[in-house]
């Protein structure tokens, strides 16, 4: 995949519950940082209603560009 095609994903917790979408990618030659949105009574603890999130395995272990979805390791942004 392309990693513009990560924009308008659904974001998902580890536990598959539907936490947010995917905004924007800002892409930095190094890494890539995934803007997120976070529906509104989502927000996961210690976080903001949008963050911008490194894109790497450890924060999102799992990306489903054909099934529409993302997810994220919100445990490991806080730890």
């Amino acid at each position: 995949f392309y990693i513009v095609d990560l924009i308008g994903l659904e974001v998902r917790d580890i536990e598959g519950q539907k936490i947010g979408i995917v905004k924007n990618v800002l892409d930095h030659k190094a890494s890539a940082i995934l803007e997120i949105s976070f529906f509104e009574n989502k927000v996961p603890s210690g976080l903001n209603k949008v963050e911008s999130i490194a894109f790497t395995n450890d924060f999102f272990p799992e990306v489903e560009v054909e099934k529409g979805y993302i997810s994220l390791n919100y445990f490991k942004i806080s730890s």
